[in-house]
């Protein structure tokens, strides 16, 4: 019987396609139905005993009553056990290992996705600002030509932010429950209530952090520093230092809908201008262009530009060009000499 297994394999084969059995295949599967196992064959290899299951599974035999069993070699070798409990107590812990693996990737994997923070990007359009509620204690505003790449939930250990451009926070009268983390080039800030307002728009020489309220800590890399309210962090390259400033609110009125600047140099006003209304601003002859002198501006936002210009043209005594245009996103306005 031990070079039989094969043309078993066939016979089985016949018999599920309804073929009728030669003489001497009719009587091997007799055989194998009345013989002992043992009788055929002493020692089987896995690969032998599966195709003998795989015949027994689909036509059982009552008359196989000897027992096999696998042995430390790797063989299926006699033992005190029926072929198919055997074969079943021995695969059994087999999937029992196999279930408990997957049964434990997939739990990693679940309690990976309920801690993974899902990210999001936010962008606000020239024109235009942007709301952003993580929870019912961190609410953010983005500015004009900003984006921030931020959780859409408070999860994990921290709360870790990403800024390009503008961003005004307010995380409430109580602690947030994990930190709230806001990086910005080489700064990261680091808040768990209050309000504050981080300037960071990459094209600018630099970073600009005024808490309204509580306190942030800073640090830059090489310095870090706690910044109370009512108070500024200015980053730019390698240095960091702290100020204070008593117009904090002027600071975030942009998230007000408004422009308010006071003791501004010229080019401090012209940079939002430029961002909110998606223009370029150019200076042409103009000999205060690098001057130190400062002014004040208090507009709302939603003014068209020109009417910007004329307020800025009447304080500053400055004069703009081209005139009587409605400018469209991407148009360039200069600033000329002196209103003659």
């Amino acid at each position: 019987m031990e070079n039989n297994l094969d043309t078993l394999i066939l016979i089985r084969f016949k018999l599920e396609d309804g073929e009728t059995l030669l003489p001497e295949e009719q009587e091997l599967w007799n055989e194998w139905k009345k013989t002992a196992r043992s009788a055929r064959k002493p020692e089987l290899t896995i690969k032998d005993i599966a195709l003998m299951l795989q015949i027994e599974a689909d036509y059982p035999s009552d008359d196989c009553t000897d027992d096999v069993m696998i042995g430390e070699d790797e063989t299926i070798v006699l033992s005190g056990k029926t072929v198919k409990k055997i074969y079943r107590w021995s695969v059994a812990p087999l999937k029992l290992v196999t279930s408990l693996i997957v049964l434990a990737v997939f739990t990693a994997i679940y309690l990976l996705l309920q801690t993974k923070q899902v990210q999001a990007e936010s962008k606000a359009k020239y024109g235009e600002t942007r709301e952003i509620k993580i929870s019912d204690q961190v609410t953010i505003k983005i500015n004009a030509g900003s984006t921030l790449f931020h959780p859409t939930e408070l999860t994990g250990d921290s709360c870790v932010m990403e800024l390009f451009g503008e961003a005004y926070f307010e995380l409430g009268y109580t602690q947030t429950a994990i930190p709230i983390i806001v990086r910005s080039g080489n700064q990261r800030i680091m808040a768990q209530s209050g309000s504050f307002n981080i300037s960071a728009y990459p094209d600018d020489p630099e970073m600009i952090t005024t808490v309204m309220k509580d306190s942030v800590q800073i640090s830059n890399g090489s310095k870090t520093e706690t910044v109370l309210a009512n108070h500024q962090a200015v980053s730019k390259a390698q240095k960091l230092k702290v100020i204070n400033c008593s117009t904090v609110s002027n600071f975030k009125s942009w998230a007000d809908n408004k422009f308010i600047f006071n003791s501004a140099l010229l080019p401090e006003i012209i940079k939002p201008l430029e961002r909110w209304y998606g223009i370029v601003i150019q200076f042409k002859n103009f000999k205060d262009e690098h001057s130190d002198i400062r002014y004040d501006l208090d507009v709302p936002k939603n003014k068209p530009v020109t009417d910007v210009l004329n307020i800025l043209e009447t304080s500053m005594r400055l004069s703009y060009q081209p005139r009587n245009k409605q400018f469209q996103t991407g148009d360039t306005i200069w600033i000329t000499n002196y209103k003659q």
